[in-house]
């Protein structure tokens, strides 16, 4: 086959490539996608923090802290839906994540999380999605105890002689 043969050979699959790509636009165009449940809308799931007074929303990072009672018998499967939970934090934006329980009692379990700001984790309790709010409520689900697990907020403090 000579050069020239070698370049039509070429035009040619490329021609057949684009002609395929046109038909599949215009087959995918017509085929809609199913509508599935409302799996990614809002839902309200987490109440808005406490605060002594305004917050800066640049102010940053924030710890937050959620500490737990998880009776003994219960504790394997909690820390796998904590796990499991850890995705959704790290997606919503958090940078930092762990577990801890006290040297005290064990069954105090305290999950905690870093963001870089006060204004980003107001968003993260804006976009907790209905999928996010179930596996959330499987981690409730496992807390005992009278009270709702404590959640706590810490901001970062610009200490005198430390750069901002």
């Amino acid at each position: 086959m000579g050069c020239g043969g070698r370049s039509r050979w070429r035009l040619g699959n490329v021609l057949i490539g684009a002609a395929g790509l046109l038909v599949a636009g215009f087959i995918m165009h017509r085929i809609k996608l199913r509508s599935g449940e409302a799996d990614l809308v809002s839902s309200n799931h987490w109440p808005e923090p406490l605060v002594a007074g305004p917050v800066a929303n640049d102010r940053g990072p924030v710890l937050i802290l959620i500490d737990y009672h998880v009776e003994k018998p219960n504790r394997t499967t909690f820390l796998h839906a904590l796990i499991d939970m850890s995705s959704e934090r790290r997606r919503d934006g958090a940078y930092g994540w762990g577990v801890t329980e006290d040297s005290a009692d064990p069954e105090k379990i305290t999950e905690w999380f870093m963001v870089e700001s006060w204004a980003e984790h107001l968003r993260q309790h804006k976009r907790v999605s209905n999928a996010d709010a179930d596996l959330q409520s499987k981690v409730l689900a496992l807390h005992s105890g009278p009270e709702k697990p404590v959640v706590r907020h810490l901001l970062s403090i610009n200490t005198p002689g430390r750069a901002t």
